[in-house]
């Protein structure tokens, strides 16, 4: 419950740095919307995910489209790390017989029209020497749009625990979500999910991931209705997108 706790005191920071400072601006799409606009990105939903030791599973991601125009070649990088919280969480690397994500689908990447959603699954192994607890899976988005003037631009979302993962937690300000997203050269932060690997099945430990979720969940969608159109003072230099 302690790491819930903190989780729900980070996303009420995070969700005050959304409705306080406005977005950027990166590349204005054709329909006038900016990639960067919490009130637009991309909305994400997660399957509860709960296997025991030596079991196999599956991530499933509800992706909806809230911009007014197609986003294509829609990708979703999945990864997995040890904890639930992504502050903390450390490389599977660490441990012996980490669950591991099966290699990705070869089918196309998706198109997704104004208002449509699409399910993405990535399924993983377990065996059946993987520890009980709970894994954060992090999340890379990515998809390209057309521009005001119809050009191809490409857009990158990152959760949390990808940018930790990445080593650039000191360029996440938790009070200025638009200067974060300039420092970090991204179009927004996407929610991280869990998985929990449980030999007794248990529901405790889905609870305590789902808890450890809220901050990215609070600043990927939802807290944009009430945004102020305040920019920063400064900016930091915009670094290359991954």
């Amino acid at each position: 419950m302690r790491t819930r706790r903190r989780a729900v005191a980070w996303g009420a920071l995070l969700v005050a740095a959304a409705l306080l400072t406005a977005p950027a601006g990166a590349e204005p799409m054709a329909s006038g919307e900016d990639t960067r606009d919490p009130a637009h990105i991309p909305q994400f939903n997660f399957t509860k995910v709960e296997v025991r030791p030596g079991e196999t599973g599956t991530v499933g991601v509800t992706v909806a489209n809230r911009f007014a125009q197609t986003v294509y070649s829609l990708q979703l990088d999945l990864t997995f790390q040890v904890g639930g919280e992504w502050r903390h969480a450390r490389p599977v690397t660490e441990i012996a017989e980490p669950p591991r994500f099966d290699n990705a689908s070869v089918a196309p990447p998706p198109d997704l029209a104004a208002g449509e959603s699409v399910t993405l699954r990535r399924s993983f192994t377990t065996s059946a020497g993987t520890p009980d607890g709970v894994y954060l899976v992090s999340l890379v988005v990515r998809f390209s749009y057309l521009d005001a003037t119809n050009n191809t631009r490409g857009a990158v979302l990152k959760s949390l625990g990808a940018i930790a993962q990445e080593g650039d937690t000191p360029l996440v300000d938790m009070m200025n979500y638009s200067a974060t997203l300039e420092a970090l050269g991204i179009d927004g932060v996407a929610p991280d999910t869990s998985v929990v690997v449980d030999s007794n099945a248990g529901e405790s430990l889905f609870w305590l991931a789902a808890g450890a979720g809220v901050a990215a969940v609070a600043v990927g969608y939802g807290v944009a209705e009430a945004l102020g159109r305040r920019r920063p003072a400064g900016r930091p230099a915009r670094r290359k997108r991954g």
